[in-house]
């Protein structure tokens, strides 16, 4: 038993990815900057973190929590328990921000600390374009200390990219950076014919919704064609979208129940 809970306590403090609302976070022990911008989340602010160590101090979550509304009263608690301490604080011009600190009577400064966003992949691996980001902020930001370069970290797992930053002129040019790296291989790209035999309706009425819950997912169009004889519908796309398209079809063309 100890082992387990050794083990969630490790995983949760290596875990880099953000919790969002109605997430649950689990016991264990946990990265401030994780519960800190779990509360951000919550409060729908960005968050700063100083640069004196709050992001990789460790925090304990002793039971279940839902990121909520109601939960972040407790969540501060958990910080300030680990001598961590989160506060609003207003910016001229912009809206106000939580500052996060092991000083609870400092204040940010400008070019203090980062804010934390997510970019979300759909096509390539996350660590390949982390690592072209890199590329990208040696050449952009050769100039800047090196603690206040924009950092990019990947998770695998969920295929996201956690970015820490300190301008948005230079997350908005990160993020045509991935727009443009983030596409479909050759051959995940290549075209593929699917036959989808109709299940609970004639072929030729299967099409038109399909074909219109296709263009409303803000997909381009499909290349459809209806097969009477065999009450079906030959469908090319590419390979990689092949996945989604069943799962509509079985969202609109379901397996009619038997009768008893």
């Amino acid at each position: 038993m100890g082992q387990c809970y050794l083990l969630v306590a490790f995983l949760g403090l290596n875990s880099a990815l953000p919790f969002q609302t109605g997430d649950t976070i689990e016991p264990g022990l946990y990265r401030c900057g994780q519960i800190a911008r779990a509360v951000g989340a919550i409060k729908q602010l960005d968050v700063i973190i100083d640069s004196d160590g709050s992001e990789a101090r460790g925090v304990w979550v002793r039971r279940p929590t839902v990121v909520s509304n109601d939960s972040a009263a407790r969540l501060e608690i958990y910080l300030r328990a680990s001598g961590v301490f989160i506060s609003e604080f207003k910016r001229p011009r912009d809206k106000p921000c939580l500052f996060v600190s092991t000083n609870p009577n400092k204040r940010p400064r400008l070019g203090l600390g980062y804010r934390a966003t997510v970019f979300e992949l759909r096509h390539a691996k996350a660590s390949d374009i982390v690592n072209k980001l890199h590329a990208e902020v040696d050449k952009r930001e050769k100039s800047l200390p090196e603690g206040s370069r924009t950092r990019f970290t990947a998770d695998e797992r969920s295929q996201k990219i956690i970015v820490r930053y300190n301008s948005e002129a230079l997350l908005d040019a990160y993020r045509k950076v991935v727009a443009v790296l983030d596409v479909p291989d050759n051959e995940r790209s290549r075209p593929k014919l699917e036959r989808w035999r109709a299940r609970s309706m004639k072929a030729a009425k299967l099409e038109p919704l399909l074909a219109a819950s296709w263009k409303e997912s803000g997909r381009a169009a499909l290349n459809i064609v209806v097969h009477a004889k065999t009450n079906s519908l030959l469908i090319r796309l590419p390979v990689h979208l092949v996945p989604d398209l069943h799962r509509m079809l079985q969202e609109i063309d379901p397996q009619p129940q038997r009768r008893r």
